[in-house]
């Protein structure tokens, strides 16, 4: 029988008996089983029984390494912020954590009181921290502290996570307001208030600002003024999500589709339709955007629309993927990341974390953090 693992090319043993590198044909006698370890720098090392009669083509998967994995007791929704050495996670109890990054040793907390929980990952910003809170308050603590230094109420649920771009924070209700503030001191003004409910966090290119609608309309507005730029026409699903990439905004709706639009007039330069519905926004990195729908995580040219990679895991992807270093980490409803190659596709390696997990993974130069829902935080060896 043949013996591959994942990932490919660990190294197998049986007792003390090297038998190469994965893949790898075994030979088993009847009625006496043999005990094969797989190992590989990183991962687990793994042993599997394996008798005669054994179906032809066996796999080993191997469990990444984890330099740390604690439980905060409390469900987590959104990546968490690696500043100066230390994590600092929003969870849905309202509370901000902060954790050792090499060890994930807690180190102490805020409580914000909101009975909503923080709704948007941390923000850094010249030594605060940034918070959204469930209930639409903007609030400001210092890195080291802790202590808060300015909070801004806005009377209404955020539309989404606010975005830092130059020092100024953009900030979208779902009653259509759209605020640009002041990071550093929580200073604010209204840049405009737009027709009909908005959803997701908006997105800046230049000195456009673009939210997406629950009647499937993106809107754009000038920061400086205010002035409006475009409005595209409805469309049958809700935007969920923005990204500004390329000198393109992408959107994209709860239907699963995706759109390339000119920042001048709102014109749909591409369409990319994926056939699945979708539930988190769009990312760009670089030139690309990753998004994911139904259990495929997509990574697209922002230019054309091109789909550079549809990578297929086994459950339902509530989050966006993180692209870096060449690789795309996916985590899905089952609590599995799923790490697969740009340039092939390939799988990698996976990884349980026992829950779905909903945040974003981070890539750090530590490693890849991983937040399940119900609070679970891995540092896996990078």
């Amino acid at each position: 029988m043949q013996v591959s693992t994942l990932p490919a090319g660990a190294d197998l043993k049986a007792g003390e008996r090297p038998l190469g590198a994965a893949p790898a044909v075994l030979w088993v006698k009847e009625g006496a089983p043999l005990r094969v370890r797989a190992s590989a720098p990183g991962f687990l090392p793994c042993d599997r029984d394996i008798a005669c009669g054994s179906a032809p083509d066996i796999q080993i998967e191997l469990a990444r390494a984890s330099r740390f994995r604690v439980d905060l007791g409390t469900p987590v929704d959104v990546h968490p912020l690696a500043s100066g050495g230390v994590l600092f996670i929003g969870a849905r109890d309202g509370v901000l954590y902060r954790l050792d990054l090499q060890s994930g040793a807690r180190l102490d907390a805020h409580a914000t009181g909101s009975l909503s929980g923080i709704a948007a990952p941390p923000l850094a910003h010249a030594g605060l921290v940034l918070l959204a809170l469930g209930e639409g308050e903007v609030r400001a603590v210092e890195r080291d502290t802790l202590a808060v230094r300015w909070c801004r109420p806005h009377g209404a649920t955020l539309a989404g996570p606010p975005v830092l771009a130059g020092g100024r924070l953009l900030v979208a209700t779902v009653d259509g307001r759209i605020f640009d503030m002041d990071a550093a001191t929580g200073e604010e003004r209204l840049v405009a208030g737009v027709a009909g409910p908005l959803r997701f966090a908006p997105a800046i290119l230049g000195k456009t600002v673009a939210a997406g609608a629950t009647n499937g309309s993106v809107i754009a507005v000038c920061q400086d003024d205010g002035r409006p730029l475009f409005a595209t026409p409805e469309r049958a699903h809700p935007i969920i999500g923005l990204a500004a990439a390329a000198g393109l905004i992408v959107a994209a709706d709860d239907g699963g589709t995706l759109l390339g639009l000119d920042p001048g007039s709102g014109g749909v330069l591409w369409e990319r339709e994926t056939g699945q519905a979708a539930a988190a926004p769009p990312a760009a990195c670089g030139e690309l955007i990753v998004f994911a729908a139904g259990r495929t995580a997509f990574v697209l040219d922002a230019r054309s629309g091109a789909v550079r990679l549809a990578a297929e895991v086994g459950a339902w992807i509530a989050g966006t993927p993180a692209l870096a270093g060449g690789r795309l980490y996916v985590g899905d409803h089952a609590g599995t990341l799923s790490v697969f190659d740009l340039a092939d596709g390939a799988l990698l390696y996976r990884h349980q974390m026992g829950s779905r997990i909903r945040a974003t993974p981070l890539v750090l130069q530590e490693g890849v953090l991983l937040i399940s829902e119900r609070g679970a935080v891995a540092l896996l060896d990078a």
